[in-house]
């Protein structure tokens, strides 16, 4: 009988279990930057808004598997093993960011946090309303965080043209600059009310 070698096969599995969430960041792009929550069984895996609501909405599965020819299994070399563990993560990834962009298209439909260009060409006075919609929180220096534009395809092009507009244009440059100033300021004024709740 041949040995079992438990440990071996379970080192692997963590191995390709870490590979798989590695890659899957990586088809994430920017998205994998997003704040992470473990949310476990019970009362408790509803997100609660800083507004005191918990939304009662189930979590989304994603879920993917491949399939392999017993026969090709003992020819396969690792890199070919991998390649068909990166095609679940870039699956997952995917449904990952489908699932993302309809929630918050869900989250933000009938608030005051959308933009409604009606139809009109993505330009920078459009980013500069999205500007104004968002809260943002600083660095304890005052830097603003990261922020990205999530666009489909069609729309890339555009709005690289409409956030060089924004950049090279002193008008819009230093509305932009004034919004996030003030930001700054609320940022602030949130924090340190939230020290003397505290």
């Amino acid at each position: 009988m041949l040995p079992d070698y438990t440990t071996l096969k379970a080192e692997f599995d963590h191995l390709f279990i870490v590979f798989i969430g590695k890659r899957i960041d990586y088809h994430l792009g920017f998205l994998a930057e997003t704040p992470k929550h473990i949310y476990h069984e019970g009362d408790g895996r509803y997100p609660t808004y800083r507004s005191g609501e918990i939304v009662y909405k189930e979590m989304d599965l994603a879920s993917a598997s491949i399939e392999v020819d017993t026969r090709e299994i003992t020819s396969m070399s690792f890199n070919e093993i991998m390649s068909h563990l990166d095609e679940v993560a870039q699956n997952l990834a995917s449904q990952i960011k489908s699932g993302f962009i309809e929630n918050l298209n869900e989250a933000l439909s009938g608030t005051e946090q959308n933009v409604d260009a009606r139809g009109q060409k993505l330009s920078p006075k459009i980013i500069i309303e999205v500007y104004k919609k968002i809260e943002m929180d600083f660095s304890t220096d005052g830097k603003m965080p990261n922020i990205a534009m999530l666009v489909p395809p069609t729309l890339e092009e555009s709005a690289r043209m409409a956030q060089k507009e924004l950049y090279d244009t002193p008008e819009y440059r230093d509305e932009l600059e004034r919004i996030i100033q003030e930001k700054r300021m609320q940022f602030r004024a949130r924090e340190a009310s939230r020290r003397l709740v505290g």
